[in-house]
């Protein structure tokens, strides 16, 4: 009875140390239970975790071998070798690992996954988006930042494409609204509540437009606004982020930086300044926006994942797995519409 509470002991000490993010104080805690209960996969595998976090591959490996040993026919333990050869770029084993685990688990969404992963990366592309359109996308973080940091790389390394402008509505802002605004604007009690129905009627309409991806429509609304309400700080952030939607990484840029020197230091803000300096591959500066928003709110999506893509841009993939692991650690939108779909849909409009 001992014998198991000690070793169930170590193995709680060293899960709180893993959630702490103490790598090196859990690696040490498994390695004297390992000595201890040479004979338990479960430590094997936990040990192999850590060790696989830490970006030590050859001692994950092996450890996990040795949990392999002690029950070779445990399908989640293939799944997890296949991982470690995964991210070692091994793709052919890692291949035969997910499908031995999908041959005893059939309706195993998280090996499918990481299965339909490998066979992107061994250019069997039409397959593997087959295989994610028919198994969806497991809830999984260890899964979900290798998915991001496979898809963000290929957007990445392909240019932006981006909406033709629509010239026409500028016609239709300048024509009705500025023509309405003018015959009321100097109407005492009458003008100011024509100017506030106005100014809400622009900003709905700007809204709608940003949200079914119109940007150069809506910047054309914002600009209206700004000539009804100068320095309006939520026109000028719009404008910012219509110019940062069309590719003009400059010129939005700059209107952040003045916002937030007017003392405007909403994290979105932040988190967009931060994307433009990553736009224009300055990596070190965007970086240091991103994890300034995610040093004090420690689960902000936005800041951690865009950390990531910092971190995979400079080469550093090890840390930029961590940091959409951190991303994706509580938060899983209801439909993946809103970030992964769109990822993948990303991927298809920059291969037309």
């Amino acid at each position: 009875m001992f014998y198991l509470l000690y070793r169930e002991w170590l193995l709680w000490r060293a899960q709180r140390r893993i959630e702490r993010d103490d790598l090196y104080s859990a690696t040490q805690i498994l390695r004297r239970a390992a000595s201890y209960s040479p004979d338990n996969p479960r430590v094997w595998v936990m040990l192999s975790s850590v060790y696989s976090r830490r970006g030590e591959f050859e001692n994950a490996e092996q450890s996990l071998k040795k949990a392999l040993e002690l029950a070779p026919q445990k399908p989640s333990f293939h799944l997890l070798l296949g991982q470690i050869y995964y991210d070692t770029e091994r793709f052919e084993r890692a291949r035969k690992e997910f499908e031995y685990c999908i041959s005893a688990q059939p309706e195993n969404q998280l090996a499918q996954n990481f299965l339909a992963l490998t066979l992107y990366q061994l250019g069997e592309h039409s397959q593997a988006m087959e295989m994610f359109a028919s198994t969806g996308l497991a809830n999984n973080k260890e899964f979900l930042s290798r998915f991001s940091l496979l898809f963000e790389k290929e957007v990445m390394e392909k240019p932006d494409k981006f909406p033709e402008p629509s010239p026409q509505y500028e016609e239709i802002v300048s024509s009705v609204y500025y023509r309405l605004y003018d015959t009321f604007r100097g109407s005492g009690v009458v003008g100011r509540v024509f100017k506030f129905l106005l100014l809400r009627k622009c900003f709905h309409r700007a809204t709608r437009l940003m949200t079914y991806g119109s940007f150069s429509e809506a910047l054309n609304v914002f600009n209206f606004i700004l000539k009804i309400h100068p320095g309006n700080s939520d026109a000028l952030s719009g404008i910012a982020i219509s110019y940062y939607e069309q590719g003009k990484y400059e010129e939005a840029k700059k209107i952040f930086l003045e916002l937030i020197e007017q003392e405007h230091f909403e994290p979105i803000l932040l988190v967009y300044l931060g994307l433009c300096y990553y736009r224009l591959k300055n990596y070190n500066s965007a970086l240091a926006l991103f994890e300034r928003v995610s040093n004090h709110r420690p689960e902000d999506y936005n800041a951690n994942y865009y950390t990531g893509l910092c971190y995979l841009a400079l080469g550093d993939k090890l840390n930029a797995v961590r940091s959409f692991e951190k991303a994706f650690k509580r938060y899983f939108v209801d439909t993946s519409e809103q970030c992964l779909d769109k990822l993948l849909r990303r991927i298809q409009l920059s291969s037309d």
